[in-house]
């Protein structure tokens, strides 16, 4: 008897946390879609600050448009390549107040944070400017960056990475572009 009520008990608290986690992602996508309206360019005297957030945006919005995308969160394994130096200088966050890492060491985590993928090229060739010391950085095996191998050939670094698929983000201008190439056939 007292195991059917515990059972009963478990079984409601596992309703109650679903339902609580339901409400808890409808208000921060409310929160995120107000910040989105709020922080929209035109709402920027500066033309410069202007042209800089409305990048960002446009940025976040492809990673999160990934992150969406339930074609590449099936059986198939992919990782993404980023072939945007301004990426690995921390131009698309902000340093936190708080924070002991710089801009360029924080901003790694944002494409598996918002994607739900793996970011396979995460240190820039440069990364001598940026300190990466917390967060276990000091532990990982040295990388580098995109070079013009992985430029040319991207599924080199997935397939060294052992992956099989990988989407590539590259920017031109203002504009981020994504491909998503098969390196079984290549």
């Amino acid at each position: 008897m007292l195991t059917a009520i515990l059972c009963v008990l478990a079984a409601q608290n596992i309703i109650n946390y679903t339902r609580q986690l339901a409400t808890k992602r409808i208000q921060a996508k409310n929160k995120a879609d107000s910040i989105l309206a709020a922080a929209t360019p035109k709402n920027f005297d500066n033309p410069q600050e202007s042209r800089r957030l409305t990048t960002r945006l446009k940025f976040y919005s492809l990673l999160n448009s990934l992150g969406n995308d339930k074609t590449l969160h099936s059986e198939i394994r992919f990782g993404i390549i980023l072939l945007d130096p301004d990426f690995y200088r921390g131009t698309y966050t902000e340093k936190f107040g708080d924070s002991i890492l710089e801009a360029c060491a924080i901003q790694p985590f944002s494409v598996p944070a918002l994607t739900r993928l793996p970011l396979l090229s995460p240190f820039a060739s440069d990364s001598g400017t940026c300190s990466y010391e917390s967060y276990g950085y000091q532990y990982l095996p040295t990388r580098h960056a995109a070079g013009n191998d992985e430029k040319s050939n991207p599924c080199e670094l997935a397939r060294a990475r052992s992956f099989t698929h990988v989407v590539v983000i590259s920017r031109t201008g203002d504009a981020f572009m994504e491909s998503r190439l098969n390196c079984e056939k290549q």
